[in-house]
């Protein structure tokens, strides 16, 4: 996730799985599935000891309120939920070892607590939609619930301030999704790469051809080779 800053930008929030929570991990240990929608995602992994990793800005206040971990930025607010997960904090062993490349970011983790799933859902929020910091807070805490099956299929949901997100666990395959009560067919939007007449547009690159064929909206462009 990004989010504005003054100072530099852009601010973030990065998740990963690694194997060492000591150690910044910006990748994945692999058994990753993502559900999202609009404002919330949801992740989970099936390596239940596999420590979590959260990359974010020291500039980010943090407060737990009733299990939730919230997280504001200069404009944007996110209130984590975890799953199966046992948040640690900020992790200074971890800090110590990145200051000389990132002195001003910080690395908060969890710990998958040995269930089969672990996790979190995510919330994002702005003042344009949840009021001020504090309203967020509260409509979070009041409105928004985690629900996971018990009868252990890989089920999780998440209802939110504004909308609904779930997910079904599905190892190595595409997750199942539904979005706002609405199940996500992967098939109805693979059309988005492909091309209708097989002329490998909107956008096609050949293997080391040096050129770049764009064609959407109308508007077509093709590089000239070096």
């Amino acid at each position: 996730m990004m989010a504005f800053n003054t100072k530099r930008g852009v601010d973030y929030f990065i998740a990963a799985t690694g194997t060492d929570s000591t150690s910044i991990s910006t990748s994945s240990i692999g058994g990753d599935n993502v559900a999202q929608y609009r404002n919330l995602v949801i992740w989970l992994n099936n390596k239940p000891l596999a420590p979590f990793q959260f990359f974010l800005p020291k500039s980010a206040l943090i407060e737990t309120r009733l299990g939730v971990t919230f997280i504001s930025y200069e404009k944007t607010w996110v209130a984590l939920t975890p799953i199966n997960l046992h948040l640690e904090g900020i992790n200074l062993t971890a800090n110590k070892k990145i200051q000389s490349r990132y002195p001003d970011d910080q690395i908060l983790t969890a710990a998958g607590t040995g269930r089969t799933l672990t996790g979190f859902a995510i919330e994002v929020g702005e003042q344009q939609t949840y009021g001020s910091w504090e309203q967020f807070q509260q409509s979070v805490v009041k409105k928004s619930r985690l629900t996971l099956n018990s009868s252990n299929n890989g089920v999780a949901e998440y209802q939110g301030v504004f909308g609904q997100v779930k997910l079904q666990y599905q190892g190595n395959k595409l997750p199942k999704v539904w979005r706002n009560g609405h199940y996500h067919d992967w098939r109805d939007h693979f059309a988005l790469y492909q091309s209708a007449d097989g002329n490998k547009t909107p956008i096609y690159s050949g293997w080391k051809s040096s050129k770049l064929k764009i064609e959407a909206g109308g508007y077509k462009f093709q590089s000239q080779s070096e």
